[in-house]
């Protein structure tokens, strides 16, 4: 094999392999955009705090929701939240998973903001 075709054979090769290095990332980037957006809205409802603040949540209720919240969510419209719906009082522990923006907790009990 002459000198030319081991270049052109090793060049072949790298090109290749930078091809496929590309094509993994770009799948890689492609399962990452589908997995963030696979975390749609969930049933909505209306939540008025006192006389002066209505908020449309969506309402996470069940432990996959819970668990899931907001995470990989874009952005959340202002006027809009997520309500955590427990049964009972109960210890509860928050944390922000792929967040993309800062979050504000409050504690609702009977009614009212704790």
């Amino acid at each position: 094999m002459t000198i030319a075709r081991r270049l052109a054979s090793r060049r072949v090769r790298g090109l290749a392999s930078m091809l496929g290095l590309a094509v993994a990332y770009l799948s890689a980037a492609a399962f990452q955009a589908v997995a963030v957006e696979a975390n749609p809205p969930l049933r909505t409802g209306t939540l008025v705090i006192g006389d002066r603040v209505t908020v449309t949540v969506e309402l996470a209720r069940s432990v996959q929701e819970q668990a899931r919240g907001l995470s990989g969510r874009r952005e959340l419209k202002p006027g809009h939240g997520m309500l955590f719906v427990y049964s009972r009082p109960q210890p509860v522990g928050i944390w922000m998973k792929d967040m993309r923006f800062s979050l504000d907790i409050l504690w609702i009990r009977d009614g009212r903001v704790v």
